[in-house]
This record gives structure tokens, C-alpha cells and sequence, in this order.
């Protein structure tokens, strides 16, 4: 079952549509697979990173709470070792280590990856799960148009996006309802996420095959600045570049 999006003359999907291909299409499977469109809480990708600094306990007595402060993570200056606050149970030390902090929100993306299934156990044995735990990657979507929390993206931008002039954007419309009219995928804001059925939810929504093939073509546009020059992905471009801006 397709959706019923109308995309604009100028864009990758209404070229695919054209075509007699849906970009986005129906699914009732239960079963993500990639090129599902899933919600996910995501965490914004901040230029310098920041890091939460635990300082001990204000009662020695309660494990329940625990001070701390938030400050700038400089790479080439880490934070130092110390020994001389109260240890916090639910946040162990350990060398090398920092605790990272970040806003995250809940958003549309899309699954990249294949699903893994998880090692065996015969394999895993001896070690801890965190080491062979299965993920996903998730490409995140944001909204071009302005909200109450941000500013937009730049209309002569979008119009540029669109035509698939940049390697780590995908332009787009969301199918599902209460989404913004315009959206961007970012390819360079890729993200791990565990495979857990609490980190994600999906959608109803999946690319067709002809969509995750121009998406997978366009990840590796991405990844090496080369384009298949025999891909549809590449056919469609090389006509809306003619277009006048």
C-alpha cells in the first residue's frame, strides 16, 4: 500500500514516483527491516561534547542522590582522576572513562542497518553482553520548517537539498500525520542505537525498494564523494541540476 504524499516537480521523489515506483509505502509487519521509518529518542550532535562530573554524595549516607556539575570535554584535556569524592553506586568509575551528556528527542529516522541477531552464546561465553549486544543505525530526521524550539532551514537551502545537490542530506516528506511538511534526513548524524524494543518504535511506514536502493546509493555518495553514474540516483540528478535555481 502506498502513501499519499505529493512531492514537488524538482525533487528525487517525484521523479521516483513518476516512474510508477511509491517512495514511501504500507507495511503491517511487527518486524523492522531497514529502510523502516522508526521514532526514536536521539540525541542532538553537539560541536563540543559536553561531560557530567560526579562530586560525591551532600548525605554520605543516601546512594540515591549524588552531586554533580556539567562542563566542556576538551579532548586533549580530559578531566582528571580523583580519588577524594564519595563513590556513587549508580555511577561506577572507571580509568579512561567520562560520563557524557547530551539533550536528546524523540524524532523520525530511519534504519540504515540490518538487524543482527545475537552471537551465540557458546561464543559469548565468559564475556559481558555489552560487548556483543546487537545495534541499529539510525539516519535521524529534523524539521525544515520553524517550531516553537528552533529557526528553519534556509528555503533557497531546501529547494537545493531537494534536488540532491549535497551527499549528507536527504530531503523529504514524512508520511505520518502530525509531521512537519518538510524534513531532512542528515546521513552525517548517523547513530548507533541498541536493538532493544524500548529504544525504538516503528512506524507504519518503510522506503520501497527503489527508495532504500537511491538511499543506499546516496549513503555511498556519502561515505566517498563517488556516484554510480549508471544508478537512478545519479539519472535523476543530472536532470534537476539543469533546472534554474
Amino acid at each position: 500500500m502506498t502513501t499519499a504524499k505529493q512531492y514537488p516537480s524538482d525533487s528525487i521523489q517525484f521523479s521516483v514516483e513518476a516512474g510508477g515506483d511509491p517512495w514511501w509505502e504500507k507495511t503491517a509487519t511487527k518486524e523492522i527491516e531497514r529502510g523502516r521509518l522508526v521514532w526514536a529518542f536521539l540525541p542532538h550532535v553537539d560541536q563540543i561534547p559536553s561531560i557530567l562530573l560526579p562530586e560525591g554524595r551532600d548525605d554520605p549516607t543516601d546512594h540515591n542522590s549524588a552531586l554533580f556539575r556539567i562542563k566542556s570535554l576538551n579532548v586533549k584535556k580530559p578531566p582528571p582522576e580523583s580519588r577524594d569524592s564519595l563513590p556513587i553506586a549508580a555511577m561506577p568509575k572507571f580509568a579512561g572513562e567520562v560520563y557524557s551528556v547530551h539533550r536528546a528527542k524523540k524524532r523520525p529516522a530511519l534504519l540504515l542497518s540490518r538487524p543482527m541477531e545475537e552471537v551465540d552464546k557458546k561464543m559469548r561465553q565468559g564475556m559481558a553482553r555489552i560487548k556483543t549486544n546487537p545495534t541499529l543505525l539510525l539516519v535521524p530526521s529534523y524539521g525544515a520548517k520553524d517550531s516553537r524550539t528552533s529557526k528553519g532551514w534556509n528555503t533557497k537551502f531546501l529547494k537545493r537539498m531537494r534536488r540532491g545537490h549535497y551527499p549528507q542530506f536527504i530531503w523529504d516528506m514524512l508520511p505520518m500525520p502530525g509531521t512537519t511538511t518538510e524534513s531532512v534526513f542528515r546521513l552525517d548524524h548517523l547513530q548507533p542505537m541498541g536493538s532493544h524494543h524500548q529504544t525504538y518504535e516503528p512506524t507504519e511506514y518503510k522506503l520501497s525498494d527503489t527508495a532504500l536502493q537511491i538511499v543506499e546509493d546516496w549513503f555511498f555518495w556519502y561515505l566517498t564523494g563517488l556516484i554510480d553514474e549508471e544508478s537512478e540516483l545519479e539519472t535523476i540528478r543530472e536532470l534537476l541540476m539543469e533546472l534554474k535555481a
